[in-house]
């Protein structure tokens, strides 16, 4: 017994590197590998000639469903990766799995089977397990088309909500535009009325001016009047004194008065004189 598990632990250790390069799937067997409560097994093919594997396959059964989970999210998350992917329904639906790679490729089928969990990995197998049927092929089909639909109802979704966010941008800035045009228009209705009130301010001063200017006017031809008025009178006062200094008495019989006579007229005329230049100055 101890010879055949050690021949089986040889055979894993020779197998692996042959098959891949320490990517994922090298973790995943390994894992399995060293997990507890869990029978596998290995089958190997070799070329007759060379001696070469040419197919080897893994199958596991337990019964640990958290490891089942594990195993299941592992699985879906390389879907984008697999050439092949088919996905039973239920929570234990089964799945199958194709990886191409340039140096063969890789079956997966994980399974629920009468109260156990099953795990067969098949490397260089000529088919997937199952996929060749005509069940899983439209299975695989339809998939394929559920994939797509969904594709589309998540293009669909983002188109829409693209769509609302542009029909939402739009209306913000249309409001803005009309917040703007409010705001311009009340700039334009308050510069109208500082208008009219600077317009109202300029008539009311010139109105004021005018009044001014009319009762400025008014005293000056009142003064005038008063100092055309004040001019008469002197005048006329001249008018008067002139007529009195010429009314002279004269005496034929005394000669000498009439020197004085003639000095007095002199006189007269000089103040008259005098008091017309005092008049028009």
């Amino acid at each position: 017994m101890k010879r055949l598990l050690l021949l089986f632990t040889l055979i894993i250790a020779i197998v692996i590197p042959v098959f891949a390069g320490g990517d994922w799937h090298d973790d995943l067997i390994s894992s399995m590998n060293s997990e507890k409560n869990v029978q596998s097994s290995l089958a190997v093919d070799r070329d007759t000639k060379s001696g070469k594997i040419t197919q080897a396959t893994y199958r596991y059964s337990f019964k640990n469903k958290s490891l089942y989970k594990n195993l299941r999210a592992k699985l879906i998350n390389r879907e984008h990766e697999a050439s092949n992917f088919i996905l039973r329904p239920g929570e234990d639906g089964a799945i199958l799995m194709k990886f191409n790679s340039d140096d063969g490729f890789r079956n997966y089928s994980l399974s629920h089977v009468k109260g156990k969990y099953h795990l067969i990995v098949s490397v260089n197998s000529s088919e997937p397990f199952g996929i060749g049927d005509s069940s899983y092929s439209r299975e695989f089909a339809q998939r394929q088309a559920q994939l797509a639909r969904e594709q589309a109802q998540k293009q669909a979704q983002i188109a829409r909500e693209q769509a609302q966010k542009q029909r939402e941008m739009a209306q913000k800035q249309a409001q803005i535009a009309r917040e703007q045009a409010q705001k311009q228009r009340e700039m334009a209705q308050k510069q109208a009325q500082l208008a009219r009130e600077q317009a109202q301010k300029q008539r009311e001063m010139a109105q004021r001016q005018a009044q001014l200017a009319r009762e400025q006017a008014q005293k000056q031809r009142e003064m005038a009047q008063k100092q055309a008025q004040i001019a008469r009178e002197q005048a006329r006062k001249v008018r008067a004194s002139d007529s009195k200094l010429y009314v002279i008495t004269i005496n034929d019989n005394h000669s000498s008065e009439s020197d004085n006579i003639s000095k007095q007229i002199k006189a007269a005329e000089n103040e008259r004189k005098r008091l017309l230049e005092k008049v028009q100055q």
